[in-house]
């Protein structure tokens, strides 16, 4: 379990989440999506910080799990390395692994960026940058001006996606315009604890499409946190934040930096199989 400090990230801990309105918990309970989010029309995504423990990526796999958000680091007290980075990055696994920086409001954007390219795996070609840390006291408009130096120095490195939600909106004076968004909101049919199968999850999922409140994000949703450490899955003992991608596989393939071998074109062979048992292949026979 997280301690009080290492409470940020999804909104566990959160005064900003758990004191929203009534009107706004009214609105999400009772949004209609214009249509249902069925199966093959998004991927499935999860959100792992050490607090995970030992993860079982085969299930994920079995589950139908197209990408793991991986914690690079802890930043409660200063930042420092997530204990289980490592562990998680190099299991061997078909799942597509993208690693996360919670960004450091404590210090320069310069610093923060120092900080993720001194850590950030020689292979990993795209991050998922976590802006949701409150600092009392500090300027909205000095947080934004640092995110905005931080976020335009790791895209000429990196493929970058944010990670926020409305509830931490304030926290800067404005937010980037110019990368997608990872965006956190969470229905109530999935803000409850309960232990499932992926088949399940996917079953809960129908009768929704997108965030009810989708159009605060500052840029496009691209990937939707839905459950917020509520659920337990094979993959894990431990409860996970689960992901909607709204990406084909070629496209997260992409984004992340994953090589595909490209098998090149097909060989079309003729084979004529006779009743002495002679075998001629592309007219020419074998034995």
């Amino acid at each position: 379990m997280r301690t009080m400090a290492d409470q940020y990230h999804l909104g566990l801990g959160s005064t900003d989440y758990q004191n929203r309105s009534l009107l706004r918990r009214i609105s999400e309970f009772f949004y209609k999506p214009s249509q249902p989010l069925l199966a093959g029309q998004y991927l499935l995504g999860v959100d792992i910080w050490d607090g995970q423990g030992i993860m079982d990526f085969p299930a994920l796999e079995a589950g139908g799990v197209s990408v793991a958000f991986i914690r690079l680091n802890n930043m409660a007290g200063g930042h420092h390395p997530d204990e289980m980075f490592n562990s998680y990055w190099n299991a061997q696994t078909n799942i597509i692994k993208v690693p996360y920086f919670v960004y450091n409001p404590w210090v320069t954007g310069q610093v923060n960026y120092d900080y993720l390219a001194a850590h950030m795996p020689a292979n990993a070609k795209a991050v998922m940058i976590d802006i949701e840390v409150k600092m009392t006291g500090y300027a909205p408009a000095t947080y934004a001006a640092q995110v905005e130096i931080f976020k335009n120095l790791v895209k000429t490195k990196w493929n970058t996606i944010i990670y926020t939600a409305e509830w931490f909106l304030s926290n800067l004076s404005y937010w980037p315009t110019d990368v997608v968004y990872h965006w956190a909101q969470y229905p109530s049919a999935l803000y409850t604890a309960m232990t499932i199968t992926w088949d399940r999850m996917r079953e809960l999922l129908i009768p929704l499409s997108t965030p009810s409140n989708a159009a605060r994000c500052p840029g496009t949703v691209k990937v939707w946190q839905c459950s917020a450490d509520r659920i337990v899955l094979p993959g894990s003992t431990n409860r996970m934040d689960v992901n909607v991608i709204y990406m084909s596989l070629p496209e997260l393939q992409q984004f992340a930096g994953v090589t595909v071998e490209n098998p090149g074109p097909a060989i079309k062979h003729l084979l004529q199989v006779y009743d002495d048992g002679s075998l001629v292949i592309d007219g020419n026979t074998h034995p």
